[in-house]
């Protein structure tokens, strides 16, 4: 076997630089990205047939230059590329040309030196990835495969270009594979190299031999993995340095030349944090355990489901630390650590799930948190791992009309989750509806984005109403879809959000104080039903009509209404100012006044009620909102009146 570097020959009399568009995802944020991908590439592999969690293990170490498998190949391939790079460097020497020679002579001089940095991770408890001489196998997807992948339609990576996040944070721009898997009853290793450098030519300009930019390092004869590397020296690139791997060994580690990710000294902090703000649901439910190995025992760290607590104090030196350095770098850290927080705390608790099912995703759950100081955020989560806290659909891109609460999505439906990936973008941090190839598939996607808009909206209506604001900014609710109906001098007033399908007509409501029901000649009501209603001040005169019913003021503030889908349904929205069973009455709004009938209630959240008079229990400062079918069309403004009923 011929062991060593080559760059496979390229005949297309093509040029390709050391721009790899690919790469560009994880250029910011490099160490965060790279741990991000490499626990989703470990959770995708976790082994099926046990409820044990991966572990994933993050280290940097120093070896000698020497124990850098065919070193001086490696440092010849570097050169060549460089000297090919001058030679075919533009007359207008720009700043990619220049670049890419700084790149190459930063590389040289490392393999000069006596030692070099190696970032590795390494997972257990995993499949690993196997190799079986043919395309469709993981390892070669993971080697030689560009832009594809080969992973189940649910997995969280999708773009076959997360291998690259390694090459990022190498100066070498080189990576090693070596991975334990088992095919039948056999168990077996593989182990191979791989550089991104940019077209170069055999050993000087001169040469007429052109070769790609990508390297590999392993068995020349058809550029493949070495399956018996048995040598003490590069035990550092091996999972196992057993020449019979067991059960145990089965994992993957990726070995990274030239980390170029530690110039703070932070490193091991920068992937803790990436880990808590992406994966702290996985970690709670038990899917994985991340370790952190520093260059001494005080940075090392184990972040797993009995430690969460302790790295999520806000006032632990591990927040503190973080903390200090993303101010130094003007981040909002802090405001973003806390809020993670608060959905870690959301998912720990199994109260405050609301179930439902989408026609687009299947079921689906929202956890819902309400209390002030929370941020009224909502995160929308896909296996585990977050994915986003915005959603472009209607009804969840402003919640100032709702109490301070925090909340959690998650499509529970593998269906769902398989169309929610595929509106996914390369860096698992957004949803898409125009990411799908074709339309019908663009349709089903916006869908259900809408759909999953407007049921968050509809329970948080329900679960952290309040009473309604201002809307100062009414180009703002027209550009999310509310189109508004009333009066110009109106625009101030305060609206009620409605979680219908955009766009929404919702009627502007004159705000007015209740009049009492309206009392023919000669009606004087009855002495019971002259009485103070209960926790209530007698400051108006009595007034009846209805037997057994007292008068209230005031009843109710701030009284919105919404049209529904037919012209007999309404949603109405209130504040009762008194706690107790009352009767509610709607009337329509005249000019002189409110019309003598009041209109009359067939059903009330889909729930028919007798004798078309809604009685309900109230509380004080709670915020209604109760969807209605009137036995009758109206157009118009309405008014509202509640009267508690008298106890026996």
């Amino acid at each position: 076997m011929n062991k060593g570097w080559e760059h496979p020959l390229d005949a297309s009399e093509g040029w390709e630089g050391l721009n790899d568009g690919d790469m560009e995802h994880f250029v910011n944020d490099p160490i965060v990205k790279t741990a991000r991908e490499g626990i989703q590439n470990s959770l995708d592999a976790k082994n099926s047939n046990n409820d044990d969690p991966v572990i994933v293990t993050f280290r940097l170490f120093e070896v000698s230059v020497s124990k850098v498998p065919n070193h001086k190949e490696l440092k010849s391939n570097i050169k060549s590329a460089l000297e090919s790079q001058k030679y075919h460097k533009p007359s207008d020497v720009g700043s990619t040309a220049d670049k890419t020679v700084r790149t190459y002579e930063k590389a040289l001089n490392l393999l000069d030196g006596d030692t070099i940095s190696i970032f590795q991770i390494e997972d257990s408890n995993s499949t690993g990835m196997y190799w079986d001489e043919g395309k469709e196998s993981p390892f070669f997807n993971y080697i030689k495969a560009r832009s594809y992948s080969q992973k189940p339609e649910d997995a969280l990576g999708a773009f076959g270009i997360g291998k690259l996040a390694p090459f990022v944070v190498s100066d070498l721009r080189t990576v090693f594979a070596s991975s334990v898997y088992q095919i039948g009853n056999n168990i077996h290793q593989s182990t191979q190299g791989k550089s991104k450098f940019s077209s170069l030519y055999d050993d000087n300009t001169n040469s007429k031999t052109q070769r790609i930019a990508i390297g590999y390092w392993g068995d020349k004869n058809g550029y493949n993995p070495i399956f018996d590397l048995d040598s003490s020296k590069f035990s550092w690139i091996q999972k196992s340095c057993s020449k019979k791997p067991n059960p145990k060994d089965i994992g993957t580690v990726i070995s990274t030349l030239g980390f170029n990710g530690n110039n703070d000294g932070n490193w091991n902090y920068w992937i803790v944090e990436a880990v808590l703000m992406n994966f702290f649901q996985a970690i709670l439910n038990k899917k994985i355990e991340v370790i952190v190995e520093g260059t001494s025992p005080k940075d090392n760290f184990t972040i797993n489901n009995r430690s969460l607590d302790m790295f999520f104090d806000a006032e632990g030196p591990f927040a503190q630390k973080i903390k200090k350095a993303r101010e130094e770098d003007g981040q909002n850290w802090e405001r973003n650590f806390l809020c993670t927080y608060q959905y870690f705390e959301l998912l720990k608790n199994d109260q405050d799930v609301y179930p439902f099912k989408l026609p687009t995703l299947g079921y689906c759950e929202l956890r819902v948190k309400v209390s002030d100081g929370l941020l009224k955020r909502v995160c929308y989560m896909r296996e585990g791992m977050k994915i986003s806290e915005t959603l472009d659909a209607p009804g969840v891109r402003n919640f100032s009309d709702l109490k301070d609460f925090v909340a959690v999505f998650e499509c529970k439906d593998p269906k769902g989750n398989k169309l929610l990936r595929s509106m996914e973008n390369p860096a698992h941090n957004s949803w898409d509806p125009e990411r799908p190839q074709d339309i019908n598939s663009k349709n089903t996607a916006r869908r259900a984005l809408n759909e999953i808009g407007a049921e968050i909206r509809k329970i948080l209506n329900e679960s952290a109403k309040n009473e309604a604001k201002k809307v100062k900014d009414i180009d703002l609710m027209i550009k999310y879809g509310f189109v508004f109906e009333g009066d110009d001098h109106e625009s101030d007033s305060d609206r009620e959000i409605h979680p219908f399908k955009a766009p929404v007509n919702i009627e502007m409501i004159e705000v007015k104080t209740p009049k009492p029901p309206s009392r023919k000649p000669g009606n004087q009501g009855s002495k019971k039903g002259q009485k103070k209603g209960k926790g209530t001040k007698n400051k108006n005169k009595s007034r009846s009509g209805n037997d057994g019913i007292s008068s209230l003021d005031p009843q109710v503030s701030n009284f919105r209404s919404v049209k529904g889908k037919s012209s007999k349904s309404i949603s109405v929205f209130f504040t009762p100012e008194f706690s107790g069973d009352a009767y509610l009455y709607l009337y329509k709004s005249q000019a002189d006044g409110r019309s003598e009938k009041h209109l009359r209630i067939n059903k009330w959240n889909d729930e028919s009620i007798t004798k078309n008079t809604l009685i309900k229990n109230y509380t004080k400062g709670v915020r209604e909102n109760i969807d209605l079918e009137l036995s009758e069309s109206f157009e118009g403004s309405l008014e509202i009146l509640l009267l508690a009923k008298e106890g026996d």
